[in-house]
């Protein structure tokens, strides 16, 4: 079904012998579970990430060491 609210007469029910009571039911289960469905994605909100501020404060670089083996993992 879409966003558009629920709409009982696009039901079809294949099975033989069902009683009006049952339809019913069918019927009150089914828009209980779609309201709930459209409730919580209207309370689900994206999470954004940091803004342009929060990722301008990321630490900064640490001091490079130079030395024996330093560069170990740059080698070819």
């Amino acid at each position: 079904m879409t966003e558009a609210s629920f709409d009982p007469a696009q039901l079809r029910i294949i099975t033989r012998g069902v009683t009006p009571e049952e339809v019913a039911a069918l019927t009150a289960v089914l828009s209980a579970a779609m309201a709930e469905q459209e409730e919580a994605a209207r309370s689900t909100r994206t999470t954004a990430g940091p803004d342009g501020w929060a990722r301008s404060q990321r630490a900064l670089r640490g001091q490079l060491q130079a030395g024996s083996g330093a560069w170990r993992s740059f080698s070819a």
